[in-house]
């Protein structure tokens, strides 16, 4: 009888990190992401986001790729600066920023490809930038 061949292991090659959350975009303008009936006293309109990294996967001393926690942080400074842009422009800009985050702080990850969604209230339609 012939030998069985051991089956072939895979290697890990990559890891998707996923972050989904909320924040309240500062917006003005005519044109600003979002519909105006959505836009609170305050000039706020809640915008979810979905931000998708695919990195190599050199991972800490801890076993961790990235502080996931420092996306949130980063997309709720960037709604506290403000817009004017459509959603469409802000998705383009939420997705460059967050590229430059990542190549600046958190390099271990050495990104593959990203991709950001945005979906302004009343969350009927959403746009996405990919960037690779």
């Amino acid at each position: 009888m012939a030998k069985k061949k051991a089956p072939r292991m895979l290697t890990i090659r990559s890891v998707t990190i996923r972050r989904e959350g909320e924040a309240r975009w500062k917006v003005s303008g005519n044109h600003h992401c979002g519909s105006a009936s959505s836009v609170g006293p305050d000039g706020r309109t809640p915008v979810r986001y979905t931000v998708e990294i695919l990195c190599s996967r050199k991972l800490d001393e801890r076993g961790f790729l990235i502080d996931q926690s420092a996306i949130d942080r980063l997309i709720h400074r960037l709604a506290q600066r403000g817009t004017t842009m459509s959603c469409e422009q802000l998705v383009q800009h939420v997705a460059k920023e967050v590229l430059k985050f990542f190549r600046r702080h958190e390099p271990r990850c050495e990104a593959r490809s990203l991709r950001v969604t945005l979906s302004p209230a009343p969350f009927l339609g959403a746009m996405t930038a990919e960037l690779w």
